[in-house]
């Protein structure tokens, strides 16, 4: 797991910012930082990393979007003193039937996985005219790190304050999500407009905490 500072100006509050699978800290620089020190995580190969040195903070957040729910319910005793938890597109249960991503499309993908499916998902990720900003990692570099993801799967649960699903994820599909943090208990599911990238909603990262 790699990580990136977004923001680190010593300011008073934080966001944790667990990315989604392929992404690295290109993906959220349309978002105004304002007076939020921001630290992203990213790439999933190895997620036995060390922790960063976070530092002192009067108030810390966590926002996670796709498989970053996932991945930060792995380090969920680091992220206990968060005030607010958020999920964006996501389940803790990344391949799942009835939960998240069903297991023969996660597998299929997998065992195929190239360069032509990569832009295949791109595409499908994206809804209308959206220019992605995407990482430049490798086909095999991203493989491999759905590689990971499924052989983590089944880590513990990670109480979550406040969920947003898109209505057009062509990724997870919003009834499983839907169905996920229902059953879990979560009382705030907002719906979004748009695909698996939720951010063309948001200007700025305070968008996405107060909801």
């Amino acid at each position: 797991m790699k990580y990136s500072w977004l923001n680190r100006k010593q300011n008073d509050k934080l966001i944790i910012f667990f990315n989604g699978w392929g992404m690295d800290e290109k993906s959220v620089s349309c978002l105004d930082c304002g007076d939020f020190d921001v630290i992203s995580f990213h790439d999933y190969r190895n997620l036995e990393a060390e922790w960063p040195e976070l530092g002192t903070y009067k108030s810390k957040f966590l926002a996670a979007w796709s498989m970053g729910v996932f991945v930060a319910s792995l380090f969920r005793e680091r992220l206990e003193d968060t005030c607010v938890k958020i999920a964006l597109n996501g389940t803790q249960k990344p391949v799942d039937d009835e939960f998240g991503i069903p297991s023969a499309v996660y597998d299929l993908t997998v065992k195929n996985f190239n360069e032509l499916s990569c832009k295949k998902f791109v595409k499908r990720m994206f809804a209308g005219d959206v220019l992605p900003v995407l990482s430049g990692r490798t086909p095999e570099e991203l493989r491999q790190e759905l590689i990971s993801i499924r052989d983590y799967s089944g880590a513990g649960y990670l109480p979550f304050d406040k969920v947003f699903i898109s209505e057009s994820d062509k990724i997870v599909p919003p009834k499983n999500q839907l169905g996920f943090w229902q059953a879990s208990g979560c009382v705030s599911i907002k719906n979004l407009q748009g695909g698996h990238y939720p951010f063309v909603n948001f200007k700025k990262w305070d968008d996405i905490l107060n909801g």
